[in-house]
């Protein structure tokens, strides 16, 4: 029961990363871009 929870919660600790990784990557690429 414990493991199942504990793996449930990384999962979406590792998506919301994922999520937010992608946000920030393309806030940068739009910035470089509009440098440019």
């Amino acid at each position: 029961m414990y493991s199942k929870l504990a793996t449930a919660s990384f999962y979406t600790v590792w998506e919301y990363n994922q999520w937010f990784i992608s946000q920030l990557i393309f806030e940068v690429l739009g910035r470089n871009l509009r440098l440019r």
